[in-house]
């Protein structure tokens, strides 16, 4: 939306701070560096990173390390901020030390001048914005962190190019609006760029009636226009095709997507005890062509995550519960035009701003987000992989889990896990996994019926030891017992194969400065 980012860059231009009188003394310019490497290893079974098949056996151990290395350059109350992260796979991998295999920039073998890429993590310039009779703050950058709710990835998880305003306009009361620019048309269509333009506009308060207690009710409108990103939407969910291009197929640019999310986010703390609630709603409209006829189909989804705990001396008990709606086996989400048998269903699965393979991190290590390797989790990054995340595939997904955590010493600490997990709709079991092995893996219906939700159970153990100033050693192992609702029918579909468990052993070694 032109106007939109139009705006937002005229009214930077408008509020920017004017020049210093030249007798004025300006503050003298600070440089400071700061970041984290990690080095990560992971022995495994089953986990099925690579061909996203738990009914298949996949074996293995792996290293890698990440890098980010974050300066920031201050005058005054403004600052530029500049990180950069890499993230190298030990041992060559691929034809070259540029090809990574587990969302990595690329590997080092015995002759480590590789030449990899740098990931901007953040590129951006803050400053306090004047003549406003209360505290305000623009933030301006192609490259900049969300800090949107209170836990990680419920709503949108990735850095975004775009503008943010933040406005104090009493001591208790914080008022955010954020305009993100996905994807920019421009004249994309003549060099072959068919994707249009999508934009996004998040906007919240966090109000602070009394210490201890913070309420953010938050607003969400996302645009989209044709094909997308897959941060955006996934290629293959809800069984649109086996593949991203395939499923492209369904929105071609001109076909228009409108998701409003609404909702609050909210933490208290009171002695020993926390309690973090999120919800959202989320309803709107996409266009899609179903047998070369434009269609409409609605959006109806809502989200729901619990998360508490309570802290006795140095054992710290906390429990999560979340739920995402889903939709029905049988539910025609756009692929069956042929089929006038099977209706075309509104969309009940949950789709936050970024999709995230994120949410729930710290919450198991194979039915939720492993954060010790968090670049080696179930199913794998593939960007069409089957997610177990917001929801898995079309079916939603329920979680709950208990953890307790005991400080052995100041610089120990033990942890325990036992979570499962269900989907929110019965999943049909006779589905055929499509394109295994690929980044575009899709369950497609088989016979349109329910069969089973129970995922599985999860079993883990931890160890954190901070053994020295900025160095912190993290080892956690888990095993799941999976459920019927991970088998499916293989690539054609039909009887039900058996799902593997799997098992993951990780440890991280982390330096921060």
């Amino acid at each position: 939306m032109k106007t939109v980012a139009s705006v937002a860059l005229a009214l930077a231009m408008l509020v920017a701070p004017a020049p210093p009188r030249a007798n004025a003394q300006a503050p003298a310019p600070k440089v400071t560096i700061s970041g984290y490497i990690d080095v990560k290893n992971s022995a495994y079974d089953n986990v099925s990173f690579f061909d996203s098949d738990i009914t298949t056996r996949e074996t293995g151990w792996h290293t890698s390390t990440r890098g980010v290395f974050t300066l920031r350059g201050e005058v005054g109350k403004a600052k530029g901020v500049l990180a950069l992260e890499i993230d190298l796979d030990w041992g060559q991998i691929g034809a070259t030390d540029t090809v990574g295999r587990t969302g990595t920039d690329g590997a080092t073998d015995l002759d480590t001048d590789t030449l990899v890429p740098f990931e901007f993590k953040s590129l951006y310039v803050e400053f306090p914005v004047p003549q406003v009779p209360f505290p305000a703050t623009l933030t301006l950058g192609p490259a900049q962190p969300h800090r949107e709710t209170f836990q990680f990835a419920t709503l949108v998880h990735t850095d975004f190019p775009g503008v943010r305003l933040s406005l104090a306009p009493a001591p208790n009361v914080k008022w955010d609006t954020i305009y993100i620019q996905a994807e920019e048309a421009l004249a994309g269509a003549r060099f072959g760029f068919t994707r249009g333009e999508d934009w996004a506009v998040i906007s919240h308060v966090t109000v602070t009636p009394f210490k201890g207690l913070d309420v953010k009710p938050i607003f969400a409108y996302h645009y989209i226009d044709g094909p997308t990103s897959v941060f955006s939407r996934s290629p293959t969910l809800g069984g649109l095709g086996p593949t991203g291009a395939a499923a492209a197929a369904f929105f071609p640019r001109g076909q228009i997507e409108e998701r409003l999310t609404a909702g609050f986010d909210g933490m208290w703390r009171v002695g020993p005890w926390y309690f973090s609630p999120t919800f959202f709603y989320q309803w709107g409209d996409r266009e899609l062509l179903q047998g070369g006829i434009k269609r409409d189909q609605d959006i109806s989804a809502w989200f729901l995550d619990l998360r508490g705990g309570w802290r006795i001396g140095p054992l710290l008990l906390e429990a999560w519960g979340a739920y995402s709606t889903g939709n029905e086996a049988g539910d025609n989400l756009g692929n069956n035009a042929a089929d006038p048998s099977r209706r075309r269903a509104t969309i009940n699965y949950y789709q936050p701003v970024a999709r995230s393979s994120s949410w729930g991190s710290g919450w198991g290590l194979l039915l939720a987000a492993n954060d010790i390797d968090y670049l080696f989790r179930t199913f794998g990054l593939a960007a069409g992989a089957i997610p177990l995340r917001h929801t898995y595939e079309r079916y939603g997904v329920a979680h709950l889990a208990f953890r307790p955590s005991y400080d052995v010493t100041p610089g120990l600490t033990l942890q325990g896990l036992v979570g499962a997990a269900w989907t929110a709709e019965k999943v049909d079991t006779n589905s055929a996994l499509v394109n295994a092995g690929t980044g575009s893996v899709a369950l497609q219906p088989f016979d349109g019926r329910g069969d089973a939700r129970y995922i599985g159970t999860e079993l883990n153990a931890r160890l954190i030891y901070r053994f020295a100033p900025g160095l912190e050693y993290t080892l956690g192992g888990g095993y799941a017992f999976l459920g019927e609702a991970l088998e499916h029918g293989g690539p054609a579909g039909g009887a039900p194969r058996d799902a593997k468990n799997p098992w993951i052993m990780s440890q991280k070694i982390t330096y921060r400065f």
